[in-house]
């Protein structure tokens, strides 16, 4: 995402004792600043991204195949000893219907398409 970047750094304000850096590619790399961390904050933010992936996860699982469902309705995944994540799967979409329907909504194009190059082609 350079461009919303290089967007954004332009729009900081500078403070008013530092030179102003033309781009953002033309600053040096950020260093960490001990003062600014927050262990607790940084846990939490790696719990959220370890429920995030295993619900992906079970998502993309549940997508691929049929399995049993475990919990009145839901896929469940272990994100550690404290987090367990369920994923509803009520109403979730099987890949053979949608292969169907978007096949169904393929052909119907392809037919438009084909009826259009059909007009051109005679009205020559």
């Amino acid at each position: 995402m350079p461009y919303v970047t290089e967007e954004l750094w332009q729009r900081l304000p500078s403070s008013r004792d530092q030179t102003v850096i033309e781009s953002i590619m033309m600053c040096k790399y950020p260093s960490i600043v001990e003062g600014w961390r927050n262990k607790r904050v940084e846990y939490d933010m790696d719990l959220v991204d370890s429920a995030v992936k295993s619900l992906r996860s079970l998502a993309n699982e549940r997508r691929e195949s049929e399995n049993d469902v475990t919990t009145a309705g839901c896929a469940v995944s272990v994100v550690n000893e404290n987090l367990s994540v369920y994923l509803e799967l009520q109403g979730t979409l099987s890949p053979k219907v949608e292969f169907e329907k978007y096949g169904q909504k393929w052909m119907r194009f392809k037919s438009k398409i084909l009826l259009e190059i059909y007009l051109i082609f005679i009205s020559l």
